[in-house]
């Protein structure tokens, strides 16, 4: 018995429609991670939040921490950190300075990442500095960055945080 015309009709519209959709849900279905970015320096504002100056009296002041405390510091200012959490994002990111060989495991480090209009902030030490940077979550710095932060002092923020690293870091391995 053959179908009737309208019938076959139907299912040919009907596949069509499910090739479409399955067409467009690579595209519509997945979203894109934020990208991480270049290994070249130490300071990448992505979004422009710091002026060229600021970002680099900062680059020079975690210059500074590093020859004195044998410290790096890494800090990533992006918009966002969606589709993943600040933690998800910082976690790439360390494991790409890791495998770019940038740094080593047992090195002591810290990433400073901030997603802007998530109004997110974390500080990511290295396992061999979490101890150490641990009074500085309750710390009067950090009490002080989110208000910095909402004022758009990035830079000022971005300062303290990584002056009150500096010395709980000299200060336990003095």
């Amino acid at each position: 018995m053959r179908a009737a015309p309208t019938s076959r009709m139907t299912a040919g519209v009907v596949a069509l429609a499910l090739l479409w959709v399955a067409a467009l849900a690579p595209v519509y279905g997945q979203t894109q991670l934020q990208p991480l970015p270049p290994l070249l320096r130490q300071v990448s504002d992505a979004i422009g939040v710091m002026s060229v100056e600021e970002g680099l009296a900062l680059s020079q002041l975690l210059s500074d921490i590093e020859d004195k405390t044998r410290t790096k510091i890494i800090v990533v200012v992006l918009p966002t950190v969606v589709p993943e959490s600040i933690d998800g994002y910082a976690t790439r990111l360390s494991r790409r300075w890791l495998e770019s060989g940038k740094i080593a495991d047992d090195e002591r480090f810290v990433f400073i990442v901030i997603a802007k209009d998530d109004r997110l902030l974390r500080v990511v030490p290295s396992r061999r500095l979490a101890r150490i940077i641990k009074p500085f979550e309750r710390s009067h710095t950090m009490r002080e960055v989110p208000a910095l932060l909402r004022q758009g002092k990035y830079y000022d923020a971005l300062t303290a945080i990584a002056q009150k690293l500096s010395e709980l870091v000299a200060h336990h391995t003095a």
